[in-house]
């Protein structure tokens, strides 16, 4: 089993460090992705910079995070390339966090009937998967003459499995043909963006999450996220808030929003999915002053002592 030469793939993995810096949906500077290109700035031997693994695109059966999943990587190659790559193959450099060391098997299909190949073997090393390709047929002849019938192969390479990362979010792959040689024959290309994400619920966080202090006639409003066991926000979740056990009747909700109605503690409580969260704990004090009531003897006179000891009652406006 051989891998192309050191400088090749220490070249496709400082540009795939690029690329897994810029996961996560950010898009790679004008400027950074220029600096890729020529390859063979880097010492590489380079085919023709026109030749591309256009339409490039990776799809994964389980794309959840954290999960391992089945990997398709599609894209076209001229017919130039395509015949180019008997002992040769491909590298795919993949950013951080996606797990190669689980990969089992990898097979390939092409739609080019000129031409058929099979995998050699494969090889992972830090992040790059490097595929060797055979002939199909060993004894089958010299590579036919270039004509219209096959102008392109659409290439579909099937790799299993891979652990998905665990950071939910859009990833890039970075990708490169090369030939017996170890001479690049297309690429490098980007693949499409595609995504990893969050696994199934596994706790919701509230919302203020400090205990806080409200006056009664206070509103406030209370947030709810639902996340997965590795703290991916799982978006588009509904929950339904009311005051945990063990709470005083302090108010009460309309949807998120709270309104303090009488003294007491307690704890917001946000649910979805049988999944629940809780806030910090909740102190109400009285409002500001709406009522006094003086209590007196029902037999107090006007303007004589008083026959027993008179109080002075404060409310605020919620009675308490």
């Amino acid at each position: 089993m051989r891998l192309p030469k050191l400088f090749f793939i220490l070249a496709l993995l400082a540009w795939s460090s690029v690329i897994a810096g810029n996961a996560n949906g950010a898009s790679v500077s004008p400027k950074a992705e220029a600096g890729l290109y020529p390859v063979n700035a880097t010492g590489l031997s380079s085919g023709s910079t026109t030749e591309r693994l256009d339409s490039f695109v990776v799809t994964a059966s389980d794309p959840a995070a954290g999960d391992t999943a089945q990997y398709e990587l599609y894209f076209i190659l001229s017919r130039q390339a395509f015949l180019s790559l008997a002992r040769g193959g491909f590298s795919f450099s993949f950013p951080d966090g996606f797990d190669l060391s689980l990969i089992e098997a990898v097979d390939i299909t092409a739609d080019c009937p000129l031409y058929g190949y099979r995998v050699r073997d494969f090889e992972v090393a830090e992040g790059l998967l490097t595929i060797h390709l055979t002939k199909r047929y060993p004894n089958a002849g010299p590579e036919p003459a270039p004509d219209a019938s096959c102008p392109v192969a659409r290439i579909t390479v099937l790799v299993s499995l891979i652990g998905n990362p665990t950071t939910s979010g859009q990833y890039l792959l970075a990708g490169i043909a090369f030939d017996r040689h170890d001479k690049v024959v297309a690429g490098p290309d980007f693949c499409e963006p595609f995504s990893i994400i969050p696994g199934p619920l596994y706790a919701v966080d509230v919302s203020p999450t400090d205990d806080i202090t409200l006056a009664a006639g206070d509103v406030i409003m209370f947030s709810a996220v639902g996340m997965d066991q590795f703290g991916n926000v799982i978006t588009s979740l509904e929950f339904d808030w009311f005051l945990a056990d063990g709470s005083d009747s302090i108010g009460e909700f309309s949807g998120s929003v709270f309104q303090a109605l009488t003294v007491g503690q307690g704890w917001a409580v946000a649910e979805t999915e049988g999944v629940l969260g809780q806030s910090g704990l909740i102190t109400v004090v009285p409002g500001e002053l709406a009522e006094m009531e003086l209590k007196i003897s029902p037999d107090q006179v006007v303007g004589q002592p008083f026959l027993q000891l008179a109080e002075i009652a404060l409310y605020d406006a919620y009675g308490n």
